[in-house]
């Protein structure tokens, strides 16, 4: 007769481990950046930082490296390379990369504070910022080899948060459209 009382017998299963680093496609990372003016960087950086600390166990707030990424852009590098290396793929020369990045965030924002109406300067200003992206891109592309999809299939679709983010892209591309046509 079987007992009632006893615990159900199920063979456990370790959960997978998580990822070092944040995966995305390139695509989606595109997408939103565009659409976000590039302030899906922010996220950007914090889900990497997040992901980093949750698997290493390391002391650090995501948030403040994400919001001073270009103190820590190239330690995220540094890392995402010391994976790669740790799991036998060819090493990553990562500075010129990273350098890459912080010099052209640090000029679209000092230019952005000169630009004093100048429809010129304010596409300038636009323009590196949304080109920034191609450093991140080379990125990311890393991580997602480093954490073994390398294509950043797991995280190629598009969430209905993405969508709430893609419109207010959307609303606000159409404002500085309508403010440089106002000019």
């Amino acid at each position: 007769m079987d007992n009632v009382y006893q615990t159900p017998a199920a063979e456990l299963v370790e959960a997978p481990a998580s990822h070092p680093f944040f995966v995305t496609s390139t695509r989606k990372m595109l997408v939103l950046h565009f659409a976000t003016f590039g302030l899906y960087t922010l996220y950007w950086f914090y889900r990497h930082w997040k992901a980093h600390r949750d698997a290493t166990g390391d002391d650090l707030w995501p948030w403040a490296r994400a919001f001073f990424q270009i103190f820590f852009t190239h330690s995220l590098c540094r890392a995402i390379a010391n994976r790669l290396t740790r799991d036998g793929h060819e090493s990553w020369d990562y500075s010129a990369v990273a350098t890459v990045y912080v010099v052209a965030a640090v000029a679209a924002h000092v230019l952005g504070r000169f630009t004093n109406g100048s429809v010129a300067l304010d596409l300038l200003t636009i323009a590196i910022g949304l080109l920034n992206v191609f450093p991140l891109i080379a990125m990311q592309r890393k991580a997602n080899l480093a954490c073994g999809d390398e294509q950043g299939q797991s995280n190629a679709r598009f969430t209905p948060a993405n969508l709430i983010w893609l419109l207010l892209g959307l609303v606000w591309w159409s404002l500085a459209m309508f403010g440089f046509i106002m000019q």
